[in-house]
């Protein structure tokens, strides 16, 4: 590994003051062991526990060289807590993790070796098997193949939030200023120099995840229709289909009327057409209103994080 390297670590932290001292102290023993200078970007996303997580990332910053404690005003969403830190580092290489140790600090080194092979821009971990509820995981599949049908993700390449970028990269992410990144496919925009690393995923060491099936929706949809209108698209599609058949259906019934005279009405058929194509509509406008909502979430212009307070370890590791 090469020498005078230095590394800015970011974590995104909500509810996790039982597990920062140890992961904080895990991530040292690591550095120090490996010669590596490093900072630990720690930023609080605005944690409900009464000023816990905050306090702790606080305490740590006396505690230990080398920490940076950012407390958001309000809570900004992973993705825009991890951008935050990512725009406060100032190391050559920048690696992003949990809170919760499922993301083993000792595996930081194979990251970077991997990365300092000159072979990629982006190292991203890839766990063999993950230590997450069936919720989680099948929330985990439907957003990972999002990312392979809407941004390209190239084949055999597996998402993750345990990742290693070159600095360059991590600007180039931070100049997009949509108000609702999706970090995975941004990084993918990024550079496609991205490989994978196996690493082991550990089971979460206090508390519960944040990613209830809500955000793990949102995560979802947020992934479709930030990244490409191909949804509106199938509409079009299915519109051109449906007024094809109707043309087709109508001179097959003039033909009929002509041939044959007037039939018996059938009821039942328009009926069911009727209920088809409101179905259809209503699917449509609701489609238009998920775009619309994200478009004026976009140009509101509404900050994407406010940083209450910024706090640093007395010496920084140098």
């Amino acid at each position: 590994m090469e020498r005078g390297l230095h590394v800015s670590v970011v974590i995104p932290a909500y509810r996790s003051a039982a597990i920062l001292p140890e992961l904080v102290q895990r991530l040292e023993d690591t550095f120090r062991v490996e010669g590596i200078n490093y900072e630990i970007i720690i930023v609080n996303d605005c944690s409900p526990d009464d000023g816990a997580t905050w306090d702790c990332i606080q305490r740590l910053t006396t505690e230990h060289t080398g920490i940076v404690g950012i407390d958001l005003q309000k809570n900004s969403g992973q993705f825009n807590a991890t951008m935050c830190g990512m725009e406060q580092a100032k190391g050559d290489l920048i690696i992003t993790m949990d809170d919760d140790l499922q993301h083993a600090p000792e595996a930081v080194p194979l990251l970077l070796d991997t990365i300092q092979s000159g072979n990629a821009d982006c190292v991203m971990a890839s766990f063999p098997s993950k230590r997450h509820s069936l919720v989680r995981n099948f929330g985990s599949l439907l957003v990972r193949s999002t990312y392979r049908i809407f941004h390209g993700l190239p084949r055999g390449i597996r998402m993750s939030s345990f990742r290693c970028m070159t600095s360059d990269v991590a600007a180039h992410a931070i100049r997009h200023r949509t108000r609702s990144p999706v970090l995975g496919a941004i990084l993918i925009k990024s550079s496609r120099r991205i490989v994978n690393v196996e690493v082991d995923h550990h089971p979460r060491a206090s508390g519960s995840s944040g990613y209830g099936i809500g955000r793990l929706v949102k995560a979802t949809l947020d992934n479709i229709f930030l990244a490409t209108t191909f949804p509106l698209r199938i509409f079009t599609y299915l519109g051109i289909i449906i007024s094809t058949i109707s043309v087709l259906g109508s001179g097959y019934y003039a033909t009929q009327f002509v041939l044959k005279g007037t039939g018996a009405p059938g009821f039942t058929t328009l009926v069911l057409l009727q209920l088809f194509l409101i179905g259809i509509t209503s699917i449509g406008l609701g489609l238009m209103g998920e775009y619309i909502d994200r478009i004026i979430d976009e140009v509101d212009h509404r900050p994407r994080w406010h940083v209450r307070h910024k706090v640093e370890s007395d010496e920084l590791e140098d």
